[in-house]
């Protein structure tokens, strides 16, 4: 019995894994350097008085812009999900592509399309002065939370949508047998049951709203990320912008917090679907949001993007800048890096040791605005290592994108490899086999189908990422995001939309690519 037990314990250890336990580690390592070198450079520079940073402004703007995304994103999301998921008996894939459409906009793509064309000299309003119509001004944080809700719901949308897909049959007809109506089952049974996805994709839209600077910076909004860029760049305050990045990180902890607590008992249970049950009533009333939402989330902002754009000018730029050649590299060695990282931290979690949580500390990154993580890693470079990041090119900026996107992979990782039995494990463990023919001859085989899903993920993610580029790119690198902001900074909407043209483009065709791939691994 003792030597049972002692083999136990030498199958839990998975030798076999310890080249992804020493990359973790070292990832941790760096990953706790720049972070106490980035604490340690705040906390020895008290002498400036950081109130003189006008700090409140931006601090509310940031509050209330990702409070209100998040309320728009979570009205828009529910609604499209429970008229995708309870009133159409076909559930057609092509609707759900229409309805995550919106992914593929970047923030700040979507928004100058918008403030382009509401302003005073376009179209739009001129036509309706005619009638003697006047617009009122986007330009202000309603407006401003309105667009980021029409850009950003699908992430509501998708998460309320699967959860819904697995919960709505039970609750149909339980609320049958009691006699409820088809709304009183909507108000009082589906939508307390899916708060946890509401939540958690709500959170996804608050994380996003919060790291947003392009879109914010358009539409005349204050926040902290663009008072960061300020103090970066524009007063040379390094200090200053490095106190208002540790204060964005404390309002992103506390909303962290506040994810943990809202959806720490939440409890889905898969059972077997039902298909073909719908409802009948507000059929009319949904149906009519659906196609109202289509119109301003999809339609609009596609027909105007086009509207602008000069073909000869797309192909101009994209033969004579590289624009999409630097885009799209930064995007592969990005993915490829985040994958590397995402699979060592996945493979660690398998184990139990008492470093995990430290480990696990390190794949926050999405939660974090780019801003913040840039100002983070050039203060901590400058403070543990005497080194300014920018010297390294294009792999400082790289470092940065593989901190702000582990998270996706990191979680698909360990839930991948999560379905394989503990059993199987414990007889690779017990077979000897090298650690590269362990992963070749048995992991890849289970792990290969998240690897492209989290490249994909990743990789579109990187190329829509605007401040970390924007603060660590090298001299003369531009890239798409970096491109867009030169022209909307200037207010030139129609040089925009010609590197924006291609991002969309590729952007649509990633989230197809991934909605076909999700649908046919449900």
């Amino acid at each position: 019995m003792p030597k049972q037990k002692k083999l136990l314990k030498t199958n839990l250890k998975l030798k076999h894994l310890n080249p992804w336990k020493w990359l973790s580690f070292a990832w941790l390592t760096l990953c706790g350097m720049i972070l106490v070198g980035f604490l340690y450079s705040n906390l020895t520079n008290l002498s400036t008085n950081f109130v003189s940073l006008q700090i409140l402004k931006p601090f509310m703007g940031s509050i209330v812009f990702g409070i209100g995304s998040m309320a728009f994103a979570s009205l828009i999301g529910t609604l499209i999900a429970i008229y995708f998921e309870c009133y159409q008996s076909s559930k057609s894939s092509f609707i759900k592509y229409i309805f995550a459409l919106p992914l593929a906009f970047p923030l700040y793509v979507f928004s100058f399309i918008y403030v382009g064309a509401f302003e005073y000299s376009s179209w739009i309003s001129t036509a309706l002065r005619g009638f003697g119509m006047e617009l009122p001004s986007i330009r202000n944080l309603l407006g401003a939370s309105f667009i980021a809700g029409l850009c950003l719901y699908p992430y509501v949308f998708l998460v309320v949508s699967a959860h819904l897909r697995i919960i709505y049959p039970k609750y149909y007809w339980a609320s049958k047998t009691l006699g409820l109506s088809d709304i009183q089952m909507i108000s009082r049974v589906l939508l307390p049951a899916l708060k946890p996805s509401i939540i958690t994709g709500s959170m996804l839209v608050m994380f996003e709203s919060l790291a947003d600077f392009g879109a914010v910076k358009v539409l005349g909004i204050e926040t902290l990320t663009t008072a960061i860029y300020s103090q970066w760049f524009g007063m040379q305050d390094f200090v200053g912008g490095s106190r208002l990045a540790l204060l964005l990180l404390l309002i992103v902890l506390f909303f962290i917090f506040m994810q943990k607590h809202f959806t720490r008992d939440s409890d889905i249970q898969k059972i077997k679907s039902i298909k073909n049950i719908k409802l009948v009533s507000g059929k009319a009333v949904l149906t009519t949001a659906a196609i109202f939402i289509g119109l301003l989330a999809i339609l609009f902002p596609f027909t105007q993007l086009i509207a602008w754009v000069d073909l000869e000018q797309v192909i101009r730029e994209f033969r004579v800048n590289n624009l999409f050649i630097n885009s799209l590299t930064l995007a592969v060695f990005g993915s490829l890096i985040v994958l590397l990282i995402g699979i060592a931290v996945a493979f660690v979690n398998l184990q139990d040791n008492k470093s995990n949580h430290l480990i696990n500390l390190t794949t926050y990154g999405y939660a974090l605005p780019g801003s913040l993580i840039a100002v983070a890693l050039l203060v901590g470079f400058k403070t543990m290592f005497q080194l300014s990041l920018t010297n390294l090119g294009i792999i400082g900026l790289i470092l940065a994108l593989s901190i702000r996107f582990l998270t996706p992979a990191k979680n698909y990782f360990i839930q991948s490899l999560g379905m394989i039995p503990r059993n199987s494990i414990h007889t690779l463990a017990l077979s000897n086999a090298s650690p590269w023919k362990s992963f070749i001859k048995f992991y890849w085989k289970h792990i290969r189908y998240t690897s492209l899903l989290v490249f994909f993920i990743v990789a579109i993610e990187i190329l829509k990422e605007q401040p970390a580029v924007l603060l660590l790119r090298p001299v003369g690198f531009d890239t798409l995001s970096s491109r867009i902001y030169n022209y909307t900074s200037e207010g030139q909407w129609e040089l925009a939309a010609q590197p924006s043209i291609l991002l969309v483009c590729i952007g649509v065709f990633f989230v197809i690519m991934l909605t076909r791939i999700q649908d046919r691994h449900e």
